[in-house]
């Protein structure tokens, strides 16, 4: 009896020292939950591009069954109200509480910045941008752990001025935009595009984000209009909306052409715009009028991959999907990817994990197709889009599409020359072309342009 009443205990404990011995993602098991945080603006001007956000990640989420890699998976929404230090503040929260296994988010400009110098304190921690689009993020500032399969503000404006010079022959424009570094980093990227184009003269206009009463601002623009050739609308959300209403009211459409930067017409925008809005033009890496192109513009493969996703969403949420909501989406399927390879042990492979995240391959994107480069960014399409009317429905159409760009747009040849500019900011780079190389970029201390 007592020979036996030992082996039992002897088998217990070699079952104990077998179970310490056993990697922590092992013990967890495959039906251990996974965390995601999904981070974005439920309150302010911006709430509606965290909402789609969410539901992009939502809608990816029900497509894999609410598992990645046999495990359940569970989203936490947290309100980053488009502010720097409550985006750190949450998901800070969100890492020490509720021991998240990554994060999606976030949306605005100024919190993508605050968070990716937060990520330096956690370098195996996935952090997977969904929306935020300073270009710092992923290149002066860049952290392994912090990818984005996303955009950048200069990536797709570079091409809008481009487009105005050199297919609408525009050479002087007045921006109008939201105070803050978002539309600072879209105003970088045009004006580069545009003093490298030909282009003379951008004059800058901020304002508050959350304006109301434009009238003294489109006082300003009606005393310039004779001598500009278009004014650039740099602003989002409900800013946006209430920015081209007065626009019209103050009939300014009689005396200046009028055009956006990639969230004026935003999707979500178009049906409080109304008719006024068609045939405006931006530039986007997105756009939701795909399969209205020009036939050949195009494969089959690449509006299949957008149409199969439109409909999915439409019939989910009801309305036509927005570009926070796609970035939502690619960034929870790339992470599902990564997982997979993996076998789903997150927890013992994170150095595995993050070399997956970097090779994913979305080459299937409902947006067009995509990779990251070196640096953790997508190099992909740019769309100049036009506001057009099909079905009875306002969407962006691509009028024409620039492929493979990179976050270095088309100083790729020439990444540290063009990382030894300063960031973009208010005053930098000048609207005044003249202040440029031929190239766009800005003169070294010396003189000498970079090349």
């Amino acid at each position: 009896m007592m020979d036996r009443r030992w082996k039992i205990i002897f088998l217990c404990i070699m079952f104990v020292g077998l179970l310490v011995s056993l990697p922590a993602g092992v013990l967890a098991g495959a039906n251990d939950e996974i965390r995601i945080a999904v981070g974005g603006p439920h309150t302010g001007f911006a709430a509606e591009f965290g909402a789609e956000e969410f539901r992009g990640v939502e809608l990816a989420l029900q497509e894999l069954g609410g598992k990645i890699a046999g495990r359940p998976v569970k989203l936490m929404k947290t309100d980053t109200k488009c502010d720097a230090s409550e985006a750190v503040k949450k998901f800070r929260d969100s890492l020490l509480r509720d021991k998240v296994h990554a994060f999606i988010g976030p949306v605005c400009g100024s919190s993508g910045l605050s968070i990716v110098e937060w990520a330096k304190d956690y370098p195996d921690l996935p952090i997977l941008i969904a929306y935020s689009a300073p270009e710092d993020v992923t290149m002066r500032k860049r952290q392994y752990n912090v990818l984005r399969p996303g955009w950048t503000g200069t990536q797709d404006n570079y091409y809008l001025g481009k487009y105005v010079v050199q297919e609408k022959g525009w050479k002087k424009i007045i921006m109008i935009g939201q105070d803050y570094s978002f539309p600072w980093g879209q105003t970088h990227g045009f004006i580069r595009g545009f003093c490298a184009s030909g282009g003379k003269k951008v004059y800058k206009i901020y304002h508050p984000p959350n304006t109301e009463d434009y009238s003294s601002y489109l006082l300003k623009i009606r005393s310039m209009a004779k001598d500009y050739d278009a004014v650039a609308m740099n602003t989002a959300g409900s800013d946006a909306v209430a920015l081209f209403k007065q626009f019209f009211e103050f009939g300014l459409d009689k005396q200046i052409k009028l055009f956006g930067f990639t969230n004026a017409f935003d999707s979500t925008a178009l049906p409080t715009l109304g008719d006024k809005a068609i045939g405006m033009i931006s530039a986007m890496h997105y756009v939701e009028g795909l399969e209205y192109a020009k036939k050949g513009m195009f494969s089959k493969k690449v509006i299949d991959s957008w149409l199969r996703f439109k409909k999915a969403y439409m019939a989910e949420y009801g309305h036509v999907p927005s570009c926070p909501a796609e970035q939502g989406y690619v960034c929870l399927m790339l992470y599902a990817r990564a997982v997979e390879a993996v076998g789903g042990d997150i927890e013992n492979k994170k150095g595995e994990l993050l070399d997956a995240l970097h090779k994913a391959d979305m080459t299937d994107a409902p947006r067009g197709p995509f990779v990251l480069d070196d640096f953790g960014h997508a190099t992909q399409n740019v769309y100049i889009r036009e506001v057009q009317k099909h079905d009875g429905q306002l969407v962006n159409v691509p009028i024409k599409v620039y492929r493979d760009v990179t976050q270095f747009t088309e100083y790729v040849k020439m990444k540290e020359a063009y990382m030894r500019q300063p960031s973009a900011s208010r005053d930098y780079p000048p609207g005044d072309c003249s202040k440029l190389c031929a190239n766009g970029l800005g003169p070294y201390p010396d003189g000498k342009c970079p090349k």
